[in-house]
């Protein structure tokens, strides 16, 4: 098997009442030459979803897609129209990072 693309899903729901999902990617995972298992390098840490007071990070890890590959957008899959929409209601966290 090849690479794999490793995502973060977020559902949200828009003004309209609609619920979407937005797709980050935060890297990618290679399979072991021995095809025992993967590595996974990060580019990004998704947030945490809290879960009965307990803090859970998910990963999907998808195959890529073509970049002219319509087949799974608008229905699951990542693209970049499963971004809010402008006019949504996001709530934003300040963090200051102190070196």
């Amino acid at each position: 098997m090849s690479r794999l693309e490793a995502f973060t899903v977020r559902k949200y729901v828009t003004s309209q009442g609609e619920e979407k999902s937005a797709w980050t990617k935060l890297g990618v995972a290679f399979p072991h030459s021995n095809g025992t298992g993967y590595s996974v390098q990060l580019d990004a840490i998704p947030a945490p979803t809290i879960k009965d007071g307990k803090a859970s990070y998910e990963i999907v890890l998808r195959p890529p897609m073509e970049k002219d590959d319509k087949q799974q957008r608008g229905n699951g899959g990542p693209s970049r129209a499963g971004a809010p929409d402008p006019d949504d209601s996001i709530p934003f966290a300040r963090c200051d990072l102190i070196l």
